[in-house]
């Protein structure tokens, strides 16, 4: 009887073989990269929902009187986010309307402080990525918008919004290590933040959820000024007179003032 000779693949057909996953691969990773980037981005703006439904509940509760947007006019160290003091500030305001946890409780024990960047707690773009010493002090990649206290006055109603449509109440917001927008400074991930700290992290493009309750997803160069020739001006900063977003309560104040 004659021995049946075993079956193998020649060298020609291994490297078409070969040829045709490389060539799958090429076409499928792009399209994978791009389903995980959407995916990350309608997670983002679930969460400015989040935030924008608690911001909602806050202002009924309060007489519309908007929630402080830091506790200081920069970074909030942990133990600035913890201090009794900052109850009313958004990040633990906010949260209590919101039936999850505020930033204090995150804060005031050393080892629940990275907990505060696990998605569960809300705080966070899914797309954000924390690798310049988050654990130095809370990082922010979604943040209140620093321009709706008007100049001179400790407290604001949000009935002082002229343009709710296009006025953001939080943004897209970028941390340390992120790359910037034309004209911007390096980030810090401080709490509270307009054009100049807007992150356009979702493929040249940035969320930010408006005082009507919608949330907008618009390019860099609709939210930011982009144009050098405004140096000293108002390059990397807000666009005035605004076309697609409004900072500030009234429309007519320039907010990179």
């Amino acid at each position: 009887m004659k021995e049946k000779s075993a079956v193998a693949f020649t060298m020609i057909e291994l490297l078409v073989v070969i040829a045709v996953i490389g060539i799958l691969a090429a076409v499928l990773l792009p399209a994978l990269g791009r389903a995980k980037a959407s995916a990350q981005r309608i997670t983002c703006i679930s969460n400015l929902k989040q935030w924008g439904h608690g911001m909602i509940h806050y202002l009924n509760a309060y007489d519309e009187f908007l929630p402080r947007e830091n506790a200081v006019d920069d970074i909030n160290s942990w133990d600035q986010a913890a201090d009794m003091t900052s109850g009313d500030v958004w990040y633990n305001a906010l949260p209590l309307e919101m039936g999850t946890t505020p930033l204090t409780n995150y804060a005031a024990i050393t080892a629940n402080q990275m907990g505060f960047y696990e998605r569960r707690s809300l705080f966070h773009c899914p797309t954000a990525r924390f690798n310049e010493g988050p654990q130095m002090y809370p990082q922010f990649s979604l943040a209140m918008n620093s321009k709706l206290m008007v100049p001179g006055s400790l407290i604001v109603k949000s009935t002082a919004i002229q343009r709710p449509t296009v006025t953001p109440l939080f943004i897209d917001c970028g941390v340390p290590g992120e790359k910037t927008i034309a004209g911007q400074k390096p980030y810090n991930g401080q709490p509270h933040a307009y054009a100049s700290r807007f992150s356009a992290r979702h493929g040249g493009a940035g969320n930010l959820i408006m005082a009507d309750g919608h949330v907008e997803t618009l390019l860099a160069a609709k939210v930011v000024d982009t144009d050098p020739t405004h140096a000293g001006i108002s390059y990397g900063k807000s666009i005035f007179p605004p076309i697609d977003v409004v900072w500030r309560p009234d429309p007519d104040s320039n907010p990179n003032r």
